[in-house]
């Protein structure tokens, strides 16, 4: 401190005045940033007032900062300024200016009020906050929680001041009256300056408005039955008249008409509502009698489309019920034996049959129908050339419908004789994506008996026809494949086995009373395929995804022994195991073999490869396949194919490489 305005001898002060560290902080803020700065409100000792401090940095005339200046501002100030705000937002109405920790820094009318809490913290540490506020000179030293009044509602509003600025409180110059305080946040401070004013001073007016309102609405209502009950004779009468006839003609009787004499009279709106009304009456009888004929006409409409859309749902659901019924069918015969009956059952057509095209795409197949002629057709494998002949023969060639409603004048109906019946026919094609596979073929006693809708309903039925028939045949290809590849697993594991007894001295051990010995191989006693049980003796095959390669034969000291089902598990639980075991105990064989032949090949080719001399090649090859073979010579013959050879050995040379 260089300046004081009060004392001369500066050296009697510690630096910053002794502040508390908060603004110590602040004020060094302000020396580096040039941010002025205001603090908080500071309580000193009892015998000093309240105040706050405005800090700025000091600049000489170059505009260097050479200091900061501290002004100290008592608060018996803003005492007065509050004070003298009174009334100024209304009668009774005073302002409350309120710190950051909710303590009263002004009190408009109650001076007493002065330096308290609104709130008091309510949590353990209460006692610790007031301690660290004490410390840090934010509250007066003689200040106790048990002495300060608590007004939580006034706080619940001070929090909530961002979202509604207004609220109701009670306070120590009011009492128990209750207050509407509205209140604005400062902007120099974490401060909040509320007006207060007593609710009954606020609805005093208002209150005066309502008795002032009541007054006239009793005169105005008073005024207005007087005068309703004067024009009642004049006016009610024609209009009641008006009414009853009204009434009567809403209650069918159409032709009622106001009498003209009665409104004659009247040339104002009475005489022109009546008039008015003979003519609504007549626009409504003629227009009852339009809208009567007209229901009468969508009535009949709406029953027909109704019959349609009853009989297009009763074909759909036959349709649905239709695949579900099929959905389950995996014999492909069956399937399409099946489609032809219910086809005919479940529309109505004397025939139906499905063409399938043969593997040459040349002719349409009759596979399935469900008539009498059908059947004489199949006995004959009746078959139509596709592109050429009859409707089916056009359908498997463009792959488009085709309907025929009077086939006996149809240019490309082919005449069938099994059939003489047909008065009407419609194909379909039977497609897997753009592939067409066959033809449904449906026909009818009846002529004209197939629409649009009809081409619209059966194209969904061969869809679902064709994607049935692709599915079965989908599913014979894959029981074909999955019964060759068992036949073909089979197959490999029997040759496997057999090749390992065939090179083996032992093909199996045996457990006579704790002896264990080998068994030599006995092709004269073949191993039985199933599992046999006798008294005393139980044999379980080894079998490998149903290909037996061995057998668990056990024997009993007692003859008369039987086999618990407990037993017969575990012995086939056991004899599951052992094979399982054994043939990966091949595969592991196998694999090993196949890495070292892979080994011996790769070691030759390495070592072939060292040199460029073909002599050279040939002797390498010629050692390592003797060695790793372990044969007695090995040859290489060298052929030209195109001429024959000059002259020639009359034999091959061994193990020498010669040419």
């Amino acid at each position: 401190m260089v300046l004081h305005t009060q004392l001369v001898d500066t050296s009697q002060f510690p630096p910053y005045l002794g502040l508390p560290e908060g603004v110590t902080t602040a004020v060094q803020q302000t020396t580096s940033t040039g941010a002025i700065y205001l603090s908080p409100v500071l309580f000193p000792a009892p015998t000093e007032a309240p105040y706050f401090i405005a800090a700025a940095r000091v600049r000489n005339a170059l505009g260097e900062q050479i200091g900061t200046l501290l002004a100290a501002f008592p608060l018996d100030s803003i005492q007065a300024i509050v004070a003298a705000a009174n009334d100024s937002a209304g009668n009774g109405s005073y302002a409350i200016l309120i710190d950051d920790n909710y303590l009263r820094l002004a009190h408009g009318r109650d001076p007493t009020a002065l330096y308290q809490l609104l709130a008091q913290p309510s949590d353990p540490a209460a006692q610790s906050l007031v301690d660290a506020l004490l410390d840090d000179q934010r509250l007066p030293a003689q200040t106790d929680l048990d002495d300060q009044p608590s007004y939580p509602d006034f706080v619940a509003g001070l929090q909530s001041l961002n979202q509604q600025p207004s609220f109701t409180s009670q306070d120590t110059f009011t009492g128990a009256t209750l207050n509407a305080v509205a209140a604005t946040r400062l902007n120099s401070r974490p401060w909040v300056l509320a007006f207060l004013q007593a609710q009954p001073a606020i609805l005093a007016p208002v209150i005066a408005q309502t008795r002032l309102t009541l007054l006239l609405a009793v005169l105005v209502a008073g005024l207005a039955v007087l005068a309703s009950t004067l024009l009642a004779r004049l006016v009610a009468d024609p209009i009641l008249r008006l009414t009853s006839i009204a009434e009567r003609a809403a209650a069918g009787n159409l032709y009622l008409q106001a009498s003209a004499p009665a409104y004659a009279a009247f040339a104002d709106e009475i005489g022109a509502l009546g008039l008015a009304f003979n003519s609504m009456i007549n626009q409504l009888r003629h227009t009852l009698q339009g809208l009567e004929t007209r229901v009468a006409e969508r009535t009949a409409e709406l029953a027909q489309a109704s019959d349609q859309m009853q009989y297009r749902a009763g074909r759909l659901q036959a349709v649905a019920e239709l695949a579900h019924a099929i959905a389950a069918i995996q014999d492909p015969a069956e399937l399409l034996s099946r489609l032809t009956h219910e086809i005919s059952t479940r529309f109505g057509y004397y025939h139906t049959g499905i063409f399938l095209l043969n593997a040459a795409q040349t002719y349409a197949v009759l596979e399935a129908a469900n008539s009498t002629g059908g059947a004489r057709m199949l006995a004959r494998h009746h078959r139509l050339r596709v592109g050429q002949v009859g409707i089916v023969g056009y359908v498997a060639g463009t792959g488009q419908p085709r309907i025929a409603l009077d086939v006996g004048q149809d240019a490309v109906f082919f005449d069938n004789p099994d059939l003489p019946d047909t008065r009407s026919e419609i194909s379909l094609p039977l497609k897997v994506g753009e592939q067409i596979i066959g033809v449904l073929d449906v026909q009818s006693v009846q002529p004209a008996a197939f629409s649009q809708d009809d081409i619209a309903l059966l194209s969904t039925l061969a869809d679902q026809v064709a994607m049935a028939i692709q599915n079965t045949r989908l599913y014979a290809d894959s029981l074909r494949t999955v019964h060759e590849l068992q036949l073909a697993q089979r197959q490999y594991l029997q040759q496997m086995w057999s090749q390992i007894a065939a090179e083996r001295s032992t093909v199996g051990y045996q457990l006579d009373f704790g002896r264990l010995q080998a068994l030599p191989p006995a092709p004269s006693i073949p191993a039985p395929a199933l599992e046999s049980q006798q008294p005393g003796r139980l044999v379980v095959p080894l079998a490998l995804r149903n290909q037996v390669i061995g057998l668990i034969d056990l024997q009993d000291v007692d003859p008369t022994r039987a086999w618990t089902p407990q037993e017969l598990a575990f012995a086939r639980s056991v004899a599951d195991q052992v094979a399982l075991a054994l043939e990966n105990a091949r595969l592991l064989e196998e694999t090993r073999r196949r890495a070292e032949r892979e080994r011996l090949v790769s070691d030759i080719t390495t070592r072939l490869r060292v040199s460029n001399d073909p002599q050279t090649i040939i002797d390498t090859a010629l050692s390592e396949l003797r060695q790793a073979l372990q044969v007695k010579s090995v040859q290489v013959r060298l052929q030209v194919q195109s001429t024959p050879p000059v002259s020639q050995p009359d034999h091959p040379t061994e193990n020498r490489g010669e040419v």
